[in-house]
């Protein structure tokens, strides 16, 4: 551990005699009162070693304390730890390894990060590469879509996950139209219910279709009404800008 270090020296990062480099941390792009290395370990400001909560009851993962505007926080030491040193799963150069092959690099890049954001909210994990989720080192992080972390079998999906993707699946049902027994979009096409991230970025394009329409352009029809106030509800709740 590096002794006697100011915190001016450790921006945007430094490294011991190890090799081993250590950051503020930072969580939802935010920098934090602590600091973290590569192998996951916490200190205070002054670099004083300082303890993560064990996981207990339903978390099953470690988890860093902090406060926020006066009121006590916490964050998965993993996120934290992935966020600290490689950027937001939204992020340019992570989002590219995340493009599904359905999309082009080309339209996947293309999203703006309000999109972005929306589709990685709860459909993007900080998967632990040889399943072990105490395994809190840098080198054993990588950001991966949930369907695809479920699929590596490494471990139980979250509930929490589980029920995003079922919400999700059934708004994008809800507002559908219906084509020969085909689920179609505005634009007539189908959407993929088995795939997380294709139905998120079919909500995203629907509801962008809708922002870019006015009364003066159409009369909504009760259907489409609801339609919108469905998906409008969906991203008020998830906090995504609409």
């Amino acid at each position: 551990m590096m002794k006697g270090v100011k915190m001016k020296k450790l921006l945007p990062y430094m490294t011991d005699a190890n090799g081993i480099r250590y950051r503020r941390g930072f969580v939802d792009g935010k920098p934090k009162n602590f600091i973290i290395n590569e192998l996951g370990e916490i200190f205070s400001m002054n670099l004083m070693p300082r303890k993560v909560n064990k996981p207990s009851g339903k978390n099953k993962y470690f988890s860093i304390g902090y406060s926020e505007n006066g009121k006590k926080r916490s964050v998965s030491l993993h996120k934290c730890l992935m966020e600290t040193f490689n950027g937001l799963a939204i992020a340019d150069a992570n989002w590219i390894k995340l493009r599904p092959a359905s999309f082009s690099e080309e339209q996947w890049m293309g999203f703006s990060v309000e999109q972005r954001e929306f589709m990685s909210k709860s459909g993007i994990h900080v998967d632990h590469m040889n399943g072990k989720k105490l395994d809190n080192t840098l080198s054993n992080l990588q950001y991966l879509w949930a369907s695809d972390n479920v699929a590596k079998g490494n471990s139980s999906p979250e509930e929490r996950t589980k029920a995003m993707f079922k919400k999700t699946r059934a708004l994008v049902e809800e507002v559908c139209y219906k084509n020969s027994g085909i689920l179609v979009g505005e634009k007539g096409q189908s959407v993929d219910l088995t795939s997380y991230e294709n139905m998120i970025s079919f909500i995203v394009e629907e509801f962008q279709t809708y922002k870019t329409k006015t009364l003066a352009d159409f009369w909504p029809t009760k259907f489409e009404m609801e339609r919108m106030r469905k998906m409008k509800k969906f991203l008020a709740e998830h906090k995504i800008a609409a």
